[in-house]
């Protein structure tokens, strides 16, 4: 069938003048299109493949100034934004520890746009170490950009961290972050009642309420659930007879409350 069509349109070319004119100007009309489409890919190719550096996007950042976020990606305007390489870029925005996570990408025509995700403190380091700590027990400087409303963990040793920041190696204290990080999350109540957290030669911690200074046992694996039960009690019972009534409460035994009172009172 496909044969005698063209077999027909053959004869046609051949014997017809205007079926070959036709025929010719549809065929110089598909080059063209060919042509030109080659043209726009090659265009756009060489458009996207030259363009330069022009301008920075930071978005994201609120301890780490943008002019420390540009310094750390080593590019300087003018450089070709295909020669960006965001794998190398991201790396070394996270050499900074402040930052956790970075997302960097060029956007047409000469944008390099680059989103970081801080970490968020949960507590405030005393001690040999001075700085803040993130849910994950990572360590960083303190800073004076933001105002933070932080817990203390005091009794840091200069041993619990590297010579450079990063995961603090006291499993008790990481244990600690964590458990902040989740209390922040869920019940910000119990978490902004604890002042000062301090550790104990055991698995447990001091806690120091933010009313009073009230001492409270607890232990470092099940902080936010020994939290909650504090702010329960206290909610139920500090607040009616007096903080000043406690030498100190002990939340360890789960659902379960000791006390210990000052005589006379």
């Amino acid at each position: 069938m496909i044969s005698k069509i063209l077999t027909a349109i053959s004869k046609d070319y051949e014997t017809n003048e205007v079926v070959r004119k036709r025929i010719k100007i549809r065929v110089l009309i598909i080059l063209g299109l060919l042509i030109l489409i080659g043209l726009l890919l090659v265009g756009s190719w060489y458009w996207k493949n030259h363009r330069s550096l022009t301008k920075y996007s930071v978005k994201g950042n609120r301890e780490v100034s943008e002019s420390q976020i540009i310094a750390l990606t080593q590019t300087k305007k003018g450089i070709r934004l295909n020669t960006v390489s965001s794998a190398k870029i991201n790396k070394r925005l996270k050499k900074n520890p402040f930052i956790e996570s970075a997302i960097v990408k060029a956007e047409l025509p000469g944008t390099l746009v680059i989103e970081v995700k801080e970490r968020e403190p949960v507590a405030r380091l005393e001690g040999a170490v001075t700085g803040m700590i993130d849910g994950k027990g990572f360590g960083m400087p303190a800073k004076k950009l933001t105002v933070y409303d932080l817990p203390i963990i005091s009794g840091i040793k200069k041993s619990d961290f590297d010579s450079s920041w990063g995961v603090i190696k006291n499993p008790v204290i990481k244990k600690v972050a964590t458990e902040l990080l989740k209390l922040k999350n869920k019940v910000p109540a119990a978490y902004h009642l604890i002042s000062e957290i301090r550790q104990n030669d055991d698995q447990s911690v001091w806690i120091y309420t933010f009313d009073g200074a009230v001492p409270v046992l607890a232990k470092a694996s099940n902080l936010a659930e020994n939290t909650v039960v504090l702010k329960n009690f206290w909610n139920q019972v500090v607040k009616v007879t007096g903080k000043d009534r406690f030498t100190y409460i002990d939340v360890r035994q789960d659902g379960v409350i000791a006390t210990k009172e000052h005589e006379g009172k």
